[in-house]
């Protein structure tokens, strides 16, 4: 009934609430997923097609997704993608990515540091819960994948956004493939066509 938390140990008491809703978090994680794979492939811009060295960034829960995606990128959609810490877009240094995509549940401060620097890519692409957050407004050329579910950034734990972003990300990669002319293996599509079975392997 403890937690453990920062970076020296401290025990705190979790809540009756807290539990009630970590609880229901997981016994809706089959629903939440299938939400998110649920519909036709996401619409988006053709000229993501030209795109090939992405960068990928997240951190706390998305850092998982976001390592996902790359994966994803390399094998299935032969893009050059990279792995970048959000520390990256502290610094000056140029971009050596013509994309850069933000996985964020809840468009954290962190994330929002590398939204702010996207005027380094030729395109942006952001995978969130929170597609309406006024930070988005403000960059209206962004491509903003939103997946279930709303209520959960205020959650220490979460439980299912990780796995509904990681079947967003899996949806977005269908898309690029989807503008992508090139032959694709039987391997590659036919993994890509069950993207449930996908996700539990990530």
């Amino acid at each position: 009934d403890y937690k453990v938390t920062g970076v020296q140990t401290c025990a705190l008491p979790i809540s009756a609430e807290s539990r009630a809703r970590f609880h229901a978090g997981r016994l809706g994680l089959a629903d939440t997923v299938r939400a998110a794979l649920r519909g036709p492939v996401p619409e988006i811009p053709p000229r993501l097609r030209h795109i090939e060295r992405w960068a990928v960034t997240g951190t706390g829960a998305s850092e998982g997704v976001a390592r996902g995606l790359v994966w994803l990128l390399r094998r299935h959609g032969s893009k050059d993608a990279c792995f970048v810490p959000l520390s990256y877009f502290a610094g000056s240094a140029g971009a050596a990515w013509d994309g850069l995509v933000v996985v964020s549940q809840g468009l954290s401060p962190n994330a929002r540091l590398a939204l702010a620097d996207r005027d380094r890519f030729d395109a942006t692409v952001v995978i969130t819960a929170d597609p309406h957050h006024p930070c988005l407004a403000r960059r209206s050329d962004a491509v903003v994948l939103a997946h279930p579910p709303a209520d959960e950034s205020s959650m220490l734990v979460r439980v299912r956004g990780p796995a509904a972003a990681m079947a967003t990300a899996a949806r977005f990669v269908e898309a690029l493939l989807a503008l992508d002319a090139r032959p694709r293996s039987e391997e590659h599509t036919s993994e890509l066509q069950s993207p449930c079975n996908l996700v539990c392997r990530l």
